[in-house]
């Protein structure tokens, strides 16, 4: 995504551990300062891979942001804590969300 604020921001679908895995071990070989790692999982989807992608993130990025993508009838602190479950397993810290937007 084209910016004036001096860093580079890539978006991609990856949503799949795999998928996720690839793209930040990509990123990496590209040498930038600092990746920082904005991504969620569907709601109403493969629960499993959830804390799979957690760690794969938390093993690849500088900073882990994790967000809600479409929870559908979910709750998306519920997905979150999925994901979460798999950062931990890093030892990353993790802090509470910030914000919630309705």
């Amino acid at each position: 995504v084209p910016n004036d604020l001096g860093f580079q921001v890539l978006v991609d679908y990856a949503h799949t551990p795999d998928a996720l895995q690839k793209a930040l071990d990509s990123l990496q070989e590209l040498k930038f300062r600092k990746i920082i790692c904005v991504f969620g999982c569907g709601g109403d989807r493969d629960r499993s891979k959830r804390p799979l992608m957690g760690e794969a993130a938390a093993l690849r990025a500088d900073l882990l942001v994790i967000t809600s993508d479409n929870p559908r009838s979910e709750v998306p602190d519920a997905i979150m804590a999925d994901i979460e479950a798999g950062v931990r397993t890093q030892g990353l810290p993790l802090l509470s969300s910030l914000a919630h937007c309705g």
